[in-house]
């Protein structure tokens, strides 16, 4: 329990320091513990906020909710990423 709530205080202290959303941070964290490069991961991150802004409606449209899911996979395998079904299942599931 101590070691989570480290945890915690450590991504919220990051989250802060970056001033970046929930969602870019809570991505940029799934990327790190999937042992991507700090450096590819923000450059996902980067990416990925602009989708999000591409696609306003995604929490409530499941139409823009897939088109987010699509683009992720794209960014994923370009970056050759290992899982990508499961990164992107953890990551919609996280910022959703």
């Amino acid at each position: 329990m101590e070691e989570l709530i480290k945890e915690i205080n450590e991504a919220e202290r990051e989250q802060a320091e970056r001033g970046i959303s929930g969602e870019a941070f809570a991505t940029l964290w799934i990327l790190k513990q999937e042992g991507i490069a700090i450096a590819e991961a923000e450059k996902v991150v980067g990416q990925m906020v602009g989708i999000l802004k591409e696609y306003p409606h995604w929490h409530t449209s499941e139409k823009q909710a897939r088109q987010i899911q699509n683009r992720l996979y794209s960014l994923l395998e370009q970056d050759k990423v290992e899982n990508i079904p499961e990164t992107v299942e953890k990551i919609v599931s996280v910022i959703q």
